[in-house]
């Protein structure tokens, strides 16, 4: 399939920022991007809203993303496809 990316910024605390590698996920139109605990830990996750084309509602395709510590995400992501069938 193809990709695009979304990007995950760290502040440091001291007006510095950590750039982490970017998150592949399915190439599209998204909507939204959002950081929210999706398991037990502590530590934000990140969900990626969006459709894979224009005619698509927005939140088509979800692609999640669960945080394993210091902003580290897996390569490999979640997808899930919410367009009825």
């Amino acid at each position: 399939p193809v990709l695009g990316y979304a990007q995950v910024i760290l502040s440091n605390g001291d007006g510095t920022f950590d750039i982490k590698a970017p998150l592949a996920v399915a190439a599209g139109y998204y909507h939204l991007v959002q950081a929210m605990r999706l398991d037990a830990d502590a530590l934000p996750d990140v969900v990626v809203s969006g459709a894979f084309s224009t005619t698509q509602q927005p939140g088509t395709v979800l692609s999640v993303f669960v945080n394993q510590g210091a902003g580290n995400f897996p390569a490999n992501r979640s997808e899930f496809n919410t367009s009825p069938q």
